[in-house]
This record gives structure tokens, C-alpha cells and sequence, in this order.
């Protein structure tokens, strides 16, 4: 485990910024989508997985760091069977998958559930061993409940991002055009679906193209009904002169 001198505390947004970048990072990436797969998951130990491994990761933890958040990617803890490579890119997949998994979450509370049981998760793993896992799990849940999220060691950047996660679950929301590059994002207002004017534009066109369907033909004897009125007061005035 890292050193708690190391622990730095970071501001709020840049915790931020990580959490959307984190869950952004490799959308539709040929080779993260490999690895989320069970097969490769699984393959801990095959040359061909591992090498992806280590290269998808490695490009990942650059990219990070030339952002300046590589301190806040999520380190493996304890004890493990795998190869370093192999546990790495599982814990990267791991938590990526936890993250964006809460932030598409539709309910409020069961969005702040996820990144609770998450945050006391990753607390208990930095401490004690798996084999202790589930009790003390339910037990960190219920403490960290109460939003004392006091832990008796200095979290390190992931354990730190998780809490902020916590602070604006409410405004999570994964973008509703299923061709958004980056669909996860925080919301302005409490109310919205889509993470851009552009990403909401072909429901807009294709909502008011199914109103226009469902009422068109209301619009259309509207419209008769108003140039016949018109022709019967042009007669009309001809007819006065």
C-alpha cells in the first residue's frame, strides 16, 4: 500500500474533472472493450492478454498523467494472484466499470448506494484483507450512511474522488443520444438528458416530427378553415365596392 505522505488532498474540482474523465476515458475503445470481456478478463496469464494489458493501461496511466490526474487512477491494494499487468488492468476495468455503472443509474439514491458501497469498498481493501470483505463492507456502508466518511488512514486521490462522487451523484447523468463520444457528464440543470445542445438536437427533430404526425391534420383544416375565411371577406369586400 502507498504511503499515507504520499496522500495529497486535492480540490474539489479537480475531483470533479477526474470523475468525468475517468468515466469518459476509452468509450468505445477497441481494445478496453476487449478487456472488459469475461474471456480476457479471465485470461490473466496469456501473452497476447497480457501484452494488450500492459499496453492499453500504460497509455492510460500517460494520458492521466500528462493531464495531471495520475495520481488519482485507482492503484491495486493487498495481496494478489495475477500478474502486476493483469491486476492493474482488472482494477482499472473494475472501478471504471463500478463508476459509470452508478452514474447511468436513473435513481438518485440508487446512484449514492453504488458510490457508497464503492467507497467502502475500496476503504476496507486499503486496510485488511479480502477474506474479511463482506462484513466489514456492510458495516463501513452503514457507518459512512451517516456522511462520516472519517477512515483512520489519509485516503489516497481514488479513495478522495469516490467521496466526491458521493457530493454530486444528484447532478450524474449519462447522455440520452447513444452517439455521444462522451455521455457521461454533470448536469446544469437537475432536469436534463442530454450533455449538449448538438447531442439533443436529433430528439428534438425527431420529437417534433412524431407531434407533427400525431397532429398535422388539426394544423391542416386549421389552415383551410383560415384561407376559406379569408377568400369570403376578399368576395365580400368586392362586393361592397
Amino acid at each position: 500500500m502507498m504511503s499515507s505522505s504520499r496522500h495529497t488532498s486535492m480540490s474539489s474540482r479537480r475531483l470533479a474533472r477526474f470523475l468525468l474523465e475517468f468515466a469518459n476515458y476509452g468509450w468505445r475503445d477497441a481494445d478496453l472493450d476487449r478487456m472488459r470481456a469475461p474471456e480476457s478478463l479471465l485470461a490473466a496469464t496469456e501473452y497476447e492478454s497480457l501484452e494488450m494489458k500492459n499496453r492499453t493501461i500504460q497509455r492510460a496511466r500517460r494520458w492521466f498523467t500528462q493531464q495531471g490526474m495520475g495520481e488519482m487512477l485507482p492503484q491495486p491494494v493487498g495481496a494478489y494472484n495475477e500478474s502486476r499487468v493483469a491486476a492493474e488492468a482488472l482494477n482499472f476495468i473494475f472501478w471504471q466499470n463500478w463508476l459509470r455503472s452508478a452514474w447511468a443509474e436513473r435513481s438518485e439514491v440508487e446512484r449514492k448506494n453504488l458510490l457508497l458501497t464503492a467507497l467502502a469498498f475500496r476503504s476496507v481493501a486499503m486496510q485488511k484483507s479480502p477474506n474479511l470483505f463482506v462484513n466489514d463492507v456492510k458495516r463501513m456502508v452503514a457507518y459512512m450512511a451517516s456522511g462520516d466518511f472519517r477512515t483512520g488512514f489519509r485516503p489516497d486521490g481514488f479513495l478522495q474522488a469516490l467521496r466526491r462522487a458521493i457530493e454530486i451523484a444528484p447532478l450524474m447523468r449519462k447522455c440520452g443520444n447513444p452517439d455521444c463520444a462522451r455521455p457521461f457528464f454533470l448536469a446544469k440543470r437537475i432536469t436534463s438528458k442530454y450533455c449538449s445542445l448538438k447531442c439533443g438536437l436529433p430528439a428534438k427533430r425527431t420529437s417534433k416530427a412524431r407531434y407533427w404526425e400525431q397532429h398535422k391534420q388539426k394544423y391542416l383544416n386549421a389552415r383551410k378553415r383560415q384561407r376559406r375565411i379569408q377568400r369570403q371577406r376578399k368576395l365580400k369586400s368586392r362586393e361592397e365596392k
